[in-house]
């Protein structure tokens, strides 16, 4: 999916869904799409395990018009329905 957002001229995030231990179902996975015209920072590397697959975060900076700019960082974050993978 993620691939799909690039050919759009959009930078892509993505955290990829985690195969759960006694299910043959993987969970969701996310994806962050940031247009090409908006200055990324850095991404944000998710280091607690329980949100592997579930979270996605990126620095972005925003200028203005006085040529300041202004660092944010964009949190995107899924929890299943399906909560059976814990």
């Amino acid at each position: 999916m993620g691939s799909k957002l690039s050919s759009l001229g959009y930078n892509v995030y993505e955290e990829t869904g985690v195969r759960c231990t006694n299910h043959h179902i993987s969970k969701w996975g996310i994806i962050l799409g940031i247009r090409n015209d908006i200055q990324v920072s850095q991404p944000i590397s998710i280091s607690d395990t329980s949100l592997y697959g579930r979270a996605v975060a990126v620095d972005i900076i925003l200028g203005t018009s006085a040529g300041i700019g202004f660092t944010h960082r964009i949190i995107g974050r899924i929890r299943p329905v399906e909560s059976r993978c814990g």
